[in-house]
């Protein structure tokens, strides 16, 4: 077991590392061979995972105030690291990185503007477990199974492959250009996700659902916000459902479809449906039938076009 433990109350210059101009306060450099998970405890500071192609692990921390870095001499950045443990370690198959804040009775926290960033870049093919306390979570291009779970700040993912298990509770999530499977959960913030193919089974606790150019297997379910999306083929299945919220929709002009649209008011118009038209629910087949595509919510209206 490699252990590097560091007290930032008693951090001396010589303990800081660099590669960079912008130099971080805190880097710890681990061989990638044989390592095939990160397991973050990130604090609430937020974090950025990155692929690149070196065999390495690199993890630094940032401290910055007004997008600027802060020298790690700087007095103010000095007095709040007090208050914070970084443990870092490799541990068999797995790197770690976990985040302890000082719990002070009776002191009250300066505002001192300073934000902190943990940056890792790591090769494309590693996995994750992260837990943060309120930061916000970035991965990009990463292609290995990811776990993330956010106490309130937004999960972004950009250019991934794989397989991610993310749930935020009142943050946003964003991602564009995935391939694999999501599963994702939101206590209230928003959903934004684009050019996705796989396996998807998202929910939102009132948020909206934005998906646009989704492929493959899709269920989506928000408890009061509206949906807005839009699927390309291969198509195996569409279910969208809103307990309250509208919901517009773009399907395939060409694609064969079993449908099942309900709503306070359904517009869908196809030249090639069969089947049972009325105000609230379109029921039938587009195509001469297919794969099974079901939109429906309560209290609002449904809008399906085709392109």
């Amino acid at each position: 077991m490699k252990s590097f433990v560091i007290f930032l109350a008693f951090l001396l210059p010589s303990l800081v590392l660099a590669w960079q101009e912008e130099k971080p306060f805190l880097s710890k450099d681990f061989n990638a061979s044989g390592i095939k998970e990160l397991k973050l405890e990130t604090g609430g500071l937020s974090v950025n995972i990155a692929s690149w192609s070196e065999d390495r692990v690199l993890i630094e921390v940032f401290a910055l105030r007004d997008n600027k870095v802060l020298s790690p001499n700087d007095a103010q950045l000095r007095k709040k690291l007090e208050d914070l443990e970084f443990d870092m370690r490799q541990e068999g198959e797995k790197v770690s990185l976990r985040v302890e804040q000082a719990k002070r009775t009776g002191i009250k926290m300066s505002r001192d503007n300073i934000v902190l960033l943990i940056k890792i870049q790591t090769p494309t093919g590693m996995s994750s477990n992260i837990l943060s306390a309120g930061g916000a979570v970035t991965l990009a291009g990463l292609e290995g199974n990811q776990q993330i779970q956010s106490n309130g700040g937004s999960v972004r993912v950009i250019q991934g492959k794989g397989k991610i298990q993310g749930e935020t509770l009142g943050g946003s999530i964003l991602m564009d250009n995935f391939t694999g499977d999501l599963n994702l959960s939101s206590m209230g913030g928003s959903v934004r996700l684009e050019n996705f193919s796989g396996n998807l089974d998202v929910k939102s606790a009132g948020g909206s659902l934005n998906l646009f150019d989704m492929s493959g297997k899709i269920t989506a379910e928000t408890a009061g916000g509206s949906i807005r999306a839009s699927f390309r083929e291969p198509l195996e299945s569409v279910h969208l459902a809103s307990k309250g919220g509208a919901i517009e929709a773009s399907l395939p002009q060409g694609l064969g479809m079993s449908v099942l649209f309900k709503g306070s008011i359904v517009v869908s118009q196809h030249q090639k449906f069969e089947g049972e038209s009325r105000k609230t629910l379109v029921k039938g087949t587009i195509n001469g039938g297919g794969i099974p595509v079901v939109f429906e919510t309560s209290g609002a209206n449904v809008r399906v076009d085709y392109r």
